[in-house]
């Protein structure tokens, strides 16, 4: 630009030089390989426009990744120019490979508008052909959501729906072995498991103990008389709060109703039996339907006080209850039918156990609440971890018991055997020695 500076202009007037200088302003270098044609006029090479060549219009492939000067993850399909590459999903563009700038005038997924100066989200499903290839593109203000087929995710390498391999989750094909599948997975089951319908998850078939009652403790009590599966104990109706596989064994919780374990468990048939083909244990308790499907029955004769204060009848489906005097039907937590005493039309409540006739607290006395009981434990006696009956104390175990001794504990009490020369104390807890007394007495003898 110095070429347009001369001489002659150093005496000019003030009011000639401001005019000049007014001028020389307008005179902006070109950007990007242009060049100057006249005042806030320039000629750009292709690619871009503008007044002074700022605007960068050259489109070009859009990479997801960069290793040194190479370009990585090529979005396929996609071409776009270089701002709207960097503003939204990419790390580099065009060919040769050019790497986004490290800070952007806005955030990830906003331009800056060239008049107002403010930045404006970019819709990029209608701004980047192509992107989320396979599924749907869903615009979010500052992002964007693909919305792939079952069985697919989208790749943020590729911006592709592919195939997600559903084995890598968590909680997979429980008590089995997940298989991927394009667009889908199943699972091979552990021995004693069965596939469910849809062949995604593994029900437990074994055969085990069905308890009616568990404590929020976890501790389970007063197992059915017939070894059931998890499914029929907890899906039958009013049947089974917790299963376990031997005595013994962790008492696990039947899944509620509206739970997605019970959903899981309960609503879907694994079994189809041609009825009379099979041999099935427990007589009149059990029977198989129109479909050959296995089903609890008899929940009449596998739990005779499932009515409470009624008579059980069974039914194809399940079973109902006639009420004696004084009760009607009511439902329990779990949506069960049983007697209770003037419940509401449609209320929900719990029928209590009279667990102390159940002969509960053994060597206790046993005391029933509404939905528990208490055991009351003699001299000598603790009360289980279960809370259901009253075991033995060992004294014996206690630091400090028949010093001098050898403590032997009895049912709710105990002795202590004391060594040579020692006798039993006052207080019966320790041995003393015996020839203290002698000596004294002696002495007292003197005459």
């Amino acid at each position: 630009m110095e070429d347009l500076v001369s001489t002659e202009n150093a005496s000019a007037p003030l009011d000639t030089l401001e005019n000049f200088a007014q001028n020389l302003s307008a005179w902006i270098p070109a950007k990007t390989g242009g060049r100057c044609i006249g005042p806030d006029r320039c000629a750009c090479v292709y690619g871009f426009s503008g007044n002074h060549c700022e605007t960068d219009y050259r489109t070009g492939p859009c990479y997801t990744g960069h290793q040194g000067a190479l370009c990585v993850n090529q979005l396929e399909g996609v071409v776009c120019t270089k701002i709207l590459c960097c503003a939204t999903v990419g790390k580099a563009w065009g060919h040769p490979c050019e790497h986004c700038p490290s800070r952007l005038e806005c955030d990830t997924g906003f331009l800056k508008n060239l008049k107002t100066g403010e930045c404006v989200d970019i819709n990029e499903c209608e701004a980047i052909p192509h992107l989320c290839s396979g599924g749907s593109c869903v615009n979010s203000v500052g992002s964007f959501t693909c919305e792939c087929p079952a069985g697919q995710a989208r790749n943020p390498a590729t911006n592709r729906c592919e195939d997600r391999n559903e084995c890598e989750d968590e909680n997979i094909c429980l008590d089995g072995r997940c298989v991927n599948t394009d667009g889908g997975f199943y699972c091979l089951c552990n021995p004693g498991f069965i596939q469910s319908q849809d062949k995604t998850y593994c029900i437990d078939g074994r055969q085990g103990l069905c308890y009616t009652q568990r404590t929020p403790q976890g501790f389970c009590r007063n197992n059915l008389k017939m070894r059931l599966s998890k499914k029929d104990c907890c899906c039958g109706l009013n049947m089974g709060q917790g299963w376990a596989m031997f005595e013994g064994d962790e008492c696990m919780r039947c899944p509620q109703f509206g739970e997605d374990d019970h959903r899981r468990l309960c609503e879907s048939r694994v079994q189809h039996l041609i009825p009379g083909s099979v041999d099935i244990t427990g007589g009149d308790m059990m029977k198989i339907d129109e479909v050959g499907h296995i089903t609890i029955v008899n929940e009449c004769i596998l739990r005779p006080d499932i009515c409470g204060k009624g008579r059980c009848v069974d039914l194809p489906k399940g079973y109902k209850c006639e009420c004696d005097s004084g009760y009607r039907i009511g439902k329990s937590q779990n949506y069960a039918t049983f007697c209770a005493l003037h419940p509401f039309d449609n209320e929900i409540v719990i029928a209590d156990i009279d667990e102390c006739r159940e002969g509960k607290c053994v060597n206790g006395r046993c005391t029933n609440y509404p939905g528990s009981f208490n055991c009351l434990c003699p001299p000598g006696f603790d009360v289980s971890p279960d809370g259901t009956m009253c075991t033995d104390h060992d004294e014996c175990a206690e630091i400090g018991m028949c010093t001098n001794g050898i403590c032997i504990n009895m049912d709710g009490s105990f002795k202590c055997q004391c060594k040579p020369g020692f006798k039993l104390s006052p207080t019966g807890f320790a041995c003393v020695a015996a020839l203290q007394n002698v000596w004294v007495r002696k002495y007292n003898n003197i005459p």
